[in-house]
C-alpha cells in the first residue's frame, strides 16, 4: 500500500479502475495505470494544486464513478461494475462525440500522461532518458 495523502479512498479506487483501463498491465511497459506508483504520481499532483483549486481536480473521479447515472437510472458506480461492464462504460466515455464526455476523458488521459509517463522505469522501458533538458 502507498500512502496517498491527497486522495480519498473512493478518489484512489476511481483513478485505479480507470487507470487499469487506460494503460492496463502485462503490455510492454512496466506497471499500469492504476498501480500504486502511478496513484502516488496523481496524488503527488494534487498537492501542488493551489488552495482553493482542489475541488475542480476532485469532481473529475466522481464524473467517472457516478456518470453511469447518465446511462440509466440505478446503473452501477464504475468502482462497483464487473471487469466487462466497466470496460464497455469507459469505451462508451473514450469514443463518445459529446464534447463534455470527450474534454473529461482528454483531462483524464492528461493526468496518466504525468503520473505514469514520467515514471523512471517507463522512460527507461521506451528509452527515453529520464531527465531531458533543453539547453540554450
Amino acid at each position: 500500500a502507498v500512502p496517498l495523502p491527497n486522495l480519498s479512498p473512493k478518489e484512489a479506487a476511481v483513478y485505479s479502475r480507470l487507470g487499469r483501463w487506460l494503460l492496463p498491465e502485462g503490455g510492454p511497459l512496466p506497471g499500469h495505470g492504476g498501480d500504486g506508483k502511478t496513484l502516488a504520481g496523481i496524488d503527488g499532483m494534487m498537492a501542488g494544486l493551489p488552495e482553493g483549486r482542489r475541488w475542480l481536480l476532485a469532481a473529475l473521479p466522481m464524473v467517472f464513478e457516478h456518470g453511469t447515472a447518465l446511462d440509466h437510472f440505478g446503473a452501477a458506480r464504475l468502482t462497483a461494475m464487473p471487469d466487462q461492464e466497466a470496460d464497455a462504460y469507459l469505451a462508451a466515455w473514450a469514443h463518445s462525440t459529446s464534447v463534455v464526455r470527450a474534454q473529461l476523458m482528454a483531462a483524464a488521459k492528461a493526468l496518466y500522461g504525468f503520473a505514469y509517463f514520467e515514471r523512471p522505469e517507463v522512460l527507461a522501458a521506451m528509452q527515453i532518458p529520464p531527465h531531458c533538458s533543453v539547453v540554450r
